[in-house]
């Protein structure tokens, strides 16, 4: 089956089963590139916010993981600067250094909404053994007050 069949029948089923925390739309010009806004967590210190995202799939996709980046400079511990995301449901092949089970990784069963569920969590639940972005990783765990003050001026300025 080809990436963009994959990718239709996805949509519709999102379409059929909408989720309330996130939204997507494909783009117009390029079916292999998805637009989506993700609602902060309620009881979260994301609740309240709008963030925008993208999610780009190979043509080899769902053989291959797509690339999921965050649009807005969202400062987290599992997120590089430049937007894109070190998550373990978008890493493709074995771990060689043993933090991720095989069963955690890229796998063709995985879809659309299993990773952005995925990232949701993790906006809330970091993962400090493999940080993307070490000084946000710091500052989560030891200046939780100044990390939070952080998010929400990024709030304030997303909404």
């Amino acid at each position: 089956m080809s990436a963009i069949k994959r990718l239709q029948m996805e949509y519709v089923q999102i379409l059929k089963d909408p989720n309330y925390y996130y939204s997507i739309e494909p783009d117009k010009k390029n079916f292999l590139k998805w637009n989506i806004l993700i609602l902060g967590p309620s009881e979260t210190i994301f609740e309240g916010a709008i963030i925008k995202c993208t999610m780009e799939f190979p043509k080899e996709y769902p053989n291959k993981a797509p690339i999921f980046k965050f649009i807005d400079n969202l400062f987290h511990p599992n997120i590089y600067p430049d937007g894109k995301v070190c998550i373990s449901i978008l890493h493709e092949g074995t771990d060689i250094y043993g933090y991720e089970s095989l069963n955690e990784r890229w796998n063709p069963s995985h879809s659309v909404n299993s990773v952005i569920m995925s990232i949701i969590s993790m906006l809330d639940s970091p993962n400090f053994e493999s940080p993307a972005n070490v000084d946000a990783s710091k500052m989560w765990r030891e200046n939780f007050s100044l990390y939070k003050n952080i998010i929400y001026k990024f709030i304030a300025k997303n909404i």
